[in-house]
């Protein structure tokens, strides 16, 4: 991203850099909270397998791990810190006009690393209108994650 457009949005470069990072990776982020989720829930069920034999044994964890599970899936730092954030983008793409929708769909969760003429040559728009919808949608997403 170019001086001139850090300036227009108001934000550090770091924080701007940051903000696309979570926008380009919220399917692959969508995932990993499915896969914690289900290995937090997993875990403490009372039995163990034995990959060698197939065996299973009795964990000392026997009685009822729900309570446990459930309150492992609420304090976990990184699953709230990610959900927060999808939530965050989520909210965004449901407060944005669709075209700025669409820029989120070319750029960012399209293909890996397209360049912005590329990306604007696609939604139909010049590179300037182009750079001014991704700021709006930059700042959008700051606002509601609290980086702003």
């Amino acid at each position: 991203m170019r001086t001139s457009e850090r300036r227009r949005v108001g934000l550090r470069a770091g924080t701007v850099r940051h903000l696309e990072a979570e926008l380009r990776d919220y399917h692959q982020t969508k995932r990993a909270i499915a896969d914690l989720e289900r290995q937090i829930a997993e875990r403490g069920m009372g039995i163990a397998y034995d990959s060698q034999r197939h065996e299973q044994q009795a964990s000392p964890e026997w009685g009822d791990p729900t309570p446990k599970r459930a309150s492992a899936l609420a304090d976990h730092r990184l699953l709230q810190r990610m959900r927060a954030t999808t939530r965050a983008i989520e909210n965004v793409c449901g407060r944005l006009p669709a075209r700025y929708h669409r820029v989120i769909i070319v750029y960012y969760w399209g293909e890996r690393f397209v360049p912005v003429r590329q990306a604007a040559a696609r939604l139909g728009i010049s590179e300037a209108t182009f750079g001014r919808w991704r700021s709006v949608i930059i700042n959008v997403l700051a606002e509601e994650m609290g980086e702003w």
